[in-house]
């Protein structure tokens, strides 16, 4: 017949494990739970770019689906509360658009246009655009009237 100081201690024994094995969940849980905090705390302060545009280096760039105008490119990259992109930005993005796409670029009012020497007085003479031929990006220029698509770039937020 056994004694019951055994039984006891082999009783205590258990209780003892699960204690110990209880507490090592808990604190496997709380460090679960504080790092899991800490990593979402931490992504508030990851750059993002806004829903429709794309992450490109250290900015973010909105490529159109849609053609317009250069000024109602200009206006709808404004109203994105972001410039036309410039063809000097493209080109250090290494863009590949696809083969004879051409897109709208930035040349300000009165800034002179690198690839006429001429400075742009009205959105009726021409506007900068830049196309892609044979994994080659170039600036030309066309009436500012004629429809192209276009992007949009500014610094991650």
């Amino acid at each position: 017949m056994p004694t019951p100081t055994r039984f006891t201690d082999h009783t205590d024994c258990c209780c003892r494990r699960a204690s110990i094995v209880t507490l090592y969940i808990l604190v496997f849980i709380t460090l679960l739970i504080a790092s899991a905090a800490f990593v979402l705390a931490f992504l508030k302060f990851i750059p993002q770019c806004p829903g429709d545009f794309q992450k490109y280096q250290t900015k973010c760039l909105y490529i159109s689906t849609h053609k317009h105008t250069w000024a109602e490119a200009r206006r709808d990259c404004s109203r994105r509360s972001a410039p036309l992109a410039t063809a000097e930005a493209i080109k250090e993005f290494n863009l590949n658009l696809g083969n004879n796409s051409q897109y709208w670029v930035d040349n300000p009012e009165g800034e002179q246009n690198k690839v006429t020497g001429r400075t742009r007085k009205t959105e009726n003479e021409n506007c900068t655009f830049v196309f892609w031929k044979n994994n080659t990006i170039a600036p030309s220029q066309t009436s500012c009237t004629h429809p192209l698509h276009y992007i949009c770039e500014k610094y991650q937020a």
